[in-house]
């Protein structure tokens, strides 16, 4: 063992043989199982499908007997044997059980039980003792069926004897079996050649598959088969055992030719062995005449190869080594000469030693200058380890902190610091110190034995000395004034630009409702109050309309109880009212929410000397004074908007009854068409709740409804009650009033749904129609709705031009179009209306306005 472990040639033999024998004889192996068992399941597949399709005719010939049993019964009722129960039928007895008999009604039972179909069998058992010819053996077969003609069903029953059932299995089989069994209902009624090794059950409890025995000579394979509707199966078994014996004489003959390629591949790998380790050994022998003094040992040549270029490169090394050997021995005479002039370099060196000491000294001097110059710096400097401990600090950290020199040093600088103004943590702030060099980095160092902070601006440098950290300076510069004054700037230009902003909205906008949201949201954008209330004086009563802050969400819509005369004469004395007393009548929540409430402001909102309207603002931190003149600036200019937005909401809704009022004017003109705005703005309202829209698009649908023949008041009488067919002027007369309308309703802002009903009602989904100048991508809803309730109203409606329809075929003409003149959506709905509550449009259609 020891010589094999020293002898790299019968390392290299064994691991040649190794890996040629191994993959040889692990595939060849993994080969010889895999097809072994690929060829014995080939050979039972192939051998059950022949034996299967065999027993197939067993199958047949049980479904002959049934469809023969069948074709006799109905027979029996063509051959009008209708009133006899049995005879026979080319040789075979039968016997027909009708329904109402006794015996029908048992069988039908028994059929149930069995959860069986159509076929139930019988046998009779039989002795041991007898033959199998004896003819009592028989099975009975009921068949149980339906005659048509007499509207009857009935059982018919045949005998099958088991001479006959035995001959036919054993006619299928041909005897190519060694045992086979016969089952009738799931029991054993024959079984034929019985050997105690085969078990027919077996093959029954794997009857959609096959199963296998053996012993020692054969090898058996034994299948279920037969007829479900019957129930008379058969379990057979065959010998295969001559499969067994070619499949071990394959498995021999393949072992064989495994062992024999490895037993060439190790020849072949101690070969190839031998020939790599033949250049080695010339290497070594060369190797050791050069150790034994024979400097002038050389290899010969002898091959092209990569070892002769090993050979070639050996030669040329030793030609190295020869040479570096002589100059060795001229080099030991040179520095046998080096080590005397060296000797007397060293008595010099003694002298030139007391030269340094002096300089030294003069050195510590100027360390001193320089410590007292770092002291007297009037900004924070230190350095530290790179463990975070401070070993030097000068004077300025008692003028800055207020902590003594010695309180300082030895300490980790994290220690003195509070946080830093971007968040970070501070380990992590010391962390970046020792891995990069920070520059401009705002810090809030602790003061000494107060509760003061000092807000500074860090820089740090690190000193590496070969690449290692050695230790970390620090340089901090007090930016607290400069700080405050930053901020303070930073807060007046926020105030002016909100400010600013808000001048802007109240300016332009006059809604009411929108106006107050935005100056909610100013306020919380500015001040970022916990709770935030405006409101209006409305007759006796102090009502909010909109709420902000923090706490928004759990307060609902409210009144206050407070009266408006009693806030009123509070407000009177001063602008703004703040403490807690008066803010009582404003706690409209859950207490909780005022726990942290620190102060509360109340603003009045004053317009030509009367209080229309109050602010109230509640705050967790103390409103500065600032705060309260930004409030008292939005209140004056929230003042003036709010009024400017009550009186054009008031100058908007007489303005619109204005127009309700020409609206009625216009149909009054028209006899046929009176009432028919108010019916498409109900129409067309109900629409919109079947389309589920929110309660403000419905309204606007309303209005619109009202409104969408407004521009018929810039219209001739004469053509709009003109009777008969209109000429094309005229009709190009009555297609401008959408326009008209348009023209009419600008002013007063109204919304968008609003105006698209108005303009666009004529226009068709596919875009046809008119405006015919008016050009849309597509039908807006709104427009779509009035379209549809305008076309409804007017087919069920009398007019000049023609008489009423019948509400169904106007329906019949909405479906018909839908989705070219009418809007899909809109159509859909008034179909849906129409079709679950006819009676809401017939309502509308028949009211007397």
């Amino acid at each position: 063992m020891i010589n094999l472990m020293t002898s790299f040639r019968k390392r290299m033999a064994l691991v040649m043989i190794f890996f040629s024998i191994a993959p040889i004889l692990f595939f060849g192996l993994y080969a010889y199982k895999n097809l072994s068992e690929q060829r014995r399941d080939t050979y039972e597949k192939g051998f059950y499908y022949t034996f299967s399709n065999d027993l197939k005719g067993l199958n047949i010939w049980l479904e002959s007997r049934k469809l023969t049993l069948i074709s006799d019964g109905k027979l029996h009722f063509l051959s009008d044997k209708k009133n006899l129960k049995s005879g026979i039928r080319e040789g075979r007895n039968y016997q027909i059980i009708k329904e109402g008999d006794e015996e029908y009604n048992l069988l039908l039972a028994e059929l149930k039980t069995k959860n069986a179909n159509q076929i139930l069998t019988k046998f009779v058992r039989f002795n041991s003792t007898q033959k199998i010819v004896d003819e009592r053996t028989v099975l009975y077969v009921y068949a149980k069926d339906f005659n048509s003609k007499l509207g009857l069903n009935y059982f018919i029953k045949e005998e099958i004897h088991l001479k006959e059932l035995i001959s036919a299995v054993e006619s299928i089989l041909n005897d190519q079996f060694i045992t086979y069994s016969i089952f009738v209902n799931q029991e054993i009624l024959f079984t034929q050649n019985k050997q105690e090794l085969l078990d027919p059950y077996d093959a029954y409890y794997n009857r959609n598959s096959f199963t296998t025995v053996s012993n020692r000579e054969h090898q058996y394979m034994g299948i279920y088969e037969g007829d479900d509707a019957t129930n008379i199966h058969v379990a057979v078994f065959r010998d295969y055992s001559q499969a067994i014996t070619q499949i071990r004489n394959y498995q021999n003959g393949f072992l064989v030719k495994v062992f024999i390629v490895a037993i060439f591949g190790m020849m072949i790998s101690v070969v190839l062995s031998r020939k790599i380790n033949y250049p080695i050994h010339t290497v070594k022998v060369a190797v050791e005449n050069i150790l034994n003094g024979d400097i002038e040992s050389r290899i010969q040549v002898s091959y092209k190869d990569e070892f002769g270029q090993i050979y070639e490169s050996f030669n040329q090394l030793a030609e190295i080594e020869t040479s570096n050997y002589k100059e060795i021995l001229e080099s030991g005479n040179v520095v046998s000469k080096k080590n005397r002039q060296l000797i007397e370099l060293n008595s010099e060196l003694e002298v030139s030693y007391e030269q340094l000491r002096t300089a030294m000294d003069l050195l510590g001097v100027s360390k001193n200058k320089h410590e007292a110059l770092i002291n007297n710096i009037g900004e924070l400097i230190w350095t530290m380890d790179e463990e975070g401990i401070i070993t030097f600090v000068n004077q300025s950290v008692e003028d800055k902190l207020g902590y003594p020199v010695e309180l300082f040093v030895g300490y980790p600088l994290k220690q003195f610091i509070l946080e830093l103004e971007s968040g970070d943590s501070v380990e992590t702030f010391v962390e970046q110190m020792q891995c990069v060099d920070l520059s401009n980095v705002s810090v809030y160092f602790s003061k000494n034995n107060t509760e003061d902070r000092a807000f500074m601006m860090v820089n740090t440098k690190r000193i590496m000395e070969n690449n290692f950290l050695k230790s970390i300076q620090g340089f901090a510069r007090n930016i607290t004034d400069d700080w405050i004054l930053h901020h303070m700037t930073l807060r007046r230009n926020k105030e002016m630009d909100i400010t600013g902003q808000i001048s802007w909205v109240l300016a332009n906008n006059i809604l009411l409702d929108e106006l107050l949201e935005e100056i909610v949201k100013k306020i919380e954008q500015l001040l970022h109050p916990d709770l935030c209330f405006i409101g209006l004086m409305e007759d006796s009563e102090a009502v909010i309309y909109k709420i902000g802050g923090f706490y928004k969400q759990q307060i609902g819509s409210v009144k206050l109880a407070i009266s408006s005369e009693l806030l009123s004469e509070l407000l009177e004395k001063q602008k703004i009212v703040r403490g807690e007393a008066l803010y009582q009548s404003f706690r409209v929540a859950n207490e909780s929410i005022y726990v942290s409430i620190q102060d509360y402001v109340i603003l009045s909102l004053r317009f030509d000397q009367k209080i229309i309207g109050f602010f109230t603002i509640a705050s967790s931190k103390k409103m500065s004074d600032s705060d309260l003149k930004v409030l008292q600036i939005i209140a004056n200019q929230s003042a003036i908007a709010i009024d400017k937005a009550q009186l054009y909401k008031t100058l908007k809704e007489e303005y619109l009854n204005t127009i309700r009022v020409l609206a009625t004017a216009v149909e009054v003109k028209d006899a046929y068409t009176e009432g028919h705005s108010f019916r498409v703005s109900k129409m067309g309202k109900l629409i919109a709740e079947k389309l589920s829209h929110s309660e403000k698009y419905i309204e606007e649908i309303e209005i619109s409804g009202i409104l969408h023949d407004i521009g018929k008041i810039g219209i001739f009488d004469k053509i709009l009650t003109k009777k008969g067919k209109l000429s094309d002027d005229e009709f190009r007369a009555i297609q401008q009033h959408p326009a008209i309308g348009y023209k009419i309703i600008t002013p007063i802002n109204l919304s968008q749904p609003i105006i698209d009903g108005i303009l666009l009602h004529h226009k068709r989904f596919d875009l046809k129609g008119y405006p015919t100048e008016i050009e849309i991508d597509e039908l807006p809803l709104a427009a779509g709705i009035i379209g549809v309730a305008d076309a409804v109203d007017a087919m069920t409606s009398t007019r000049s031009y023609s008489g009423a329809k019948d509400i169904a075929l106007a329906m019949l003409e909405v479906e018909k179009y839908s989705g070219t003149q009418f809007h899909p959506g809109a159509a859909s709905a008034i179909l849906a209306i129409f079709r679950d509550n006819p009676e809401k449009l017939l309502q509308i259609i028949n009211e007397e306005l």
